[in-house]
């Protein structure tokens, strides 16, 4: 079953799985026949053959060892009817071109000239700490209201703050140009979203990255995406700012944003649990000092005999010690009384 994500491209690890499986079966026996085929969600006319094709087309270059491309690949399947996908939705998504020529070619070695094996594919953790987006644009009364989503394999782990109800509203024509718009990134409670005290958001494997425009109806919003990014975290390198550019995303319409428009990710690296824990050991309480050094050895001896203590002060024979002082006498004292009398305490 594909779980419907904006770019059309799954996970790689599906990619290389089905791949490898089906050319597997393939090579065992010229009669044998491989039907791909999804489950789609509802309403997916479009986007589930456009999804079914791309698989198909991965096939064809896992099985030519990498030496298509997407484009030709594409090409030597057969037609949808149009009923079905029309011109635009006939043409890979950006993401699925990044997919397909670049980490899934990547992930392939040639054996020989008749197989192909699967180079492991490595995944880093990386933590998304800040999303910037080129400035507003004109999608409802010449702005609109920005706000993204995380997903990670699928699952949604993190979404930009809004300070209030609904996201802040932003104009597309201004006297400067683009104005750059930051989007603070929270996580949503992921079971991914475990180190306590650190800033931003956690990735690892398939990531995408999306921008939507507010209307109150997040059923409607979240099925229109603005723009997207969707990449793998093991084709990345962390620690600094990466740019998306237009040519790079997946868009809703293609004439909607200006060819300077961009999205900025800062990818750092995930750090390692002792990172983490002395990062909260500085936030929640001071340092713990380290007891001084012990004094030096004394230097070897060289024949002449260390020099004598100093002697004792003299004695004070000027004048004579003070007296310590006597101890407090108590309040109460007792009172003899003449022989044949009681005696009685009296303060």
């Amino acid at each position: 079953k594909w779980r419907r994500s904006p770019g059309l491209v799954g996970g790689l690890d599906v990619i290389l799985s089905a791949c490898s499986s089906a050319a597997n079966w393939l090579s065992m026996d010229e009669a044998n026949v491989v039907a791909l085929h999804v489950r789609a969600e509802d309403n997916d006319a479009h986007d589930a053959p456009r999804m079914l094709r791309f698989l198909a087309a991965c096939l064809l270059v896992y099985t030519h060892d990498g030496d298509l491309v997407l484009d030709d690949a594409l090409r030597e399947l057969a037609g949808v009817p149009p009923k079905l996908m029309d011109d635009r939705h006939m043409r890979p998504t950006a993401s699925q071109a990044r997919y397909a020529n670049e980490y899934l070619r990547a992930a392939l070695r040639a054996d020989d000239a008749q197989a192909s094996v699967l180079s492991p594919v490595s995944s880093q953790k990386l933590r998304l700490k800040r999303l910037v987006i080129a400035g507003g644009l004109s999608i409802e009364r010449g702005g609109f209201r920005p706000y993204a989503l995380v997903h990670v394999r699928g699952n949604l782990v993190g979404k930009s703050l809004s300070s209030g109800f609904a996201p802040d509203w932003y104009g597309a024509n201004t006297k400067h140009g683009l104005v750059p718009i930051g989007m603070e990134l929270v996580p949503t409670g992921h079971f991914m979203n475990t180190s306590v005290g650190l800033p931003g958001i956690q990735l690892d494997g398939d990531v995408t990255v999306t921008i939507y425009h507010w209307t109150g109806d997040d059923e409607r919003d979240e099925r229109n995406p603005i723009m997207s990014y969707a990449f793998h975290t093991g084709f990345v390198d962390a620690g600094g700012v990466v740019r998306v550019k237009v040519e790079d995303m997946d868009l809703l319409d293609d004439h909607l944003l200006p060819m300077d428009y961009f999205i900025d990710l800062t990818l750092l690296p995930e750090p390692s649990v002792q990172a983490v824990v002395k990062e909260i050991a500085k936030s929640t309480g001071p340092a713990v000092s380290n007891p001084p050094p012990p004094p030096p050895p004394p230097p070897p001896s060289s024949g002449v005999p260390p020099p004598p203590p100093p002697p004792p002060p003299p004695p004070n024979l000027g004048r004579p010690s003070s007296p310590s002082p006597a101890p407090p006498r108590s309040r109460l004292r007792a009172f003899r009384a003449p022989v044949g009398s009681k005696s009685f305490p009296v303060s």
